[in-house]
């Protein structure tokens, strides 16, 4: 398994990781309707804007040469920017490679990322009814705020995770 930045011809593979990972990790939390609506062309397109430079950031895990998951961030949307606080907006994995340890190498990839950039701190927003909240609990993460998020037309309740420091 290797962890590299992605490259612009990634997105696609990236876009096939996002739609499985979101049909297996939000069904029943969010509609069906909006999980079956999700299609790899349209995602690639997303992917394709943010990896196009000076646009993000996107860190992927390749298993040989294919993607297997993936993980992306920027400055917090909700941060002080006195507090250089980071934020990783997706990390995904397609749900064959879940419990590898391979979620965990991306987060740390994600971090190192943000430290270089020179972040100090880090938030991610997570739904609260998702599977991996345990996982940032044991990375150290603080759920510390709640607030709802309109996902296709409906309410869902979103919780956010922050780190006072960058783990690592």
């Amino acid at each position: 398994m290797r962890i590299v930045a992605a490259r612009a011809e990634d997105a696609r593979a990236i876009a096939e990781v996002h739609v499985a990972s979101w049909r297996a990790t939000y069904a029943g939390l969010i509609p069906d309707r909006v999980l079956d609506s999700l299609t790899v062309a349209e995602r690639t397109a997303l992917w394709q804007r943010v990896l196009a430079p000076g646009s993000g950031w996107v860190i992927v895990a390749r298993d040989g040469d294919r993607v297997v998951g993936f993980v992306s961030g920027l400055d917090a949307r909700d941060g002080d920017d006195e507090a250089r606080d980071g934020e990783i907006l997706a990390l995904y994995l397609l749900p064959e490679y879940h419990r590898r340890g391979i979620g965990r190498h991306l987060f740390a990839a994600a971090c190192r990322r943000l430290a270089a950039d020179g972040f100090r701190s880090l938030r991610l927003w997570v739904l609260a009814g998702n599977p991996t909240r345990g996982f940032y609990r044991r990375l150290g993460g603080r759920a510390d705020r709640r607030e709802d998020d309109l996902i296709g037309g409906v309410r869902v309740p979103a919780v956010r995770y922050t780190w006072d420091r960058l783990p690592g």
